[in-house]
């Protein structure tokens, strides 16, 4: 996994309290969406888990993190195959290092 703290950085023009403001809206949100997903695999409705997948990785690209970009590239693509299996393992990873990923940031935000 790869964090790009100075992409978070930048796009608060070095602003520690907007760096924080964007760390916290960015954990809220991601968090929302990971619950969305669980819930639709769950449900076994892959286009909503495309859907949301594909709105994430935006989000995930802006702000530089790359390897949870391709995570959620291959989420959305199993998903739109309909491989839900698949999809499971992937969001599985994605989990796994989103939690690692928060600790960062966390630490990150803190400073």
């Amino acid at each position: 996994m790869h964090m790009n703290i100075e992409r978070f950085q930048a796009l608060c023009d070095g602003d520690p309290t907007r760096l924080h403001d964007l760390i916290d809206i960015y954990l809220t949100e991601t968090s929302e969406e990971i619950a969305n997903i669980k819930k639709a695999i769950k449900a076994k409705s892959a286009s909503h888990v495309a859907r949301i997948a594909h709105t994430m990785l935006g989000a995930h690209l802006m702000v530089g993190l790359e390897s949870q970009g391709i995570l959620l590239r291959d989420i959305e693509h199993q998903a739109g195959l309909g491989n839900m299996k698949a999809t499971a393992i992937s969001f599985e990873r994605f989990e796994k290092e989103f939690v690692t990923l928060r600790a960062e940031l966390i630490k990150t935000a803190i400073k």
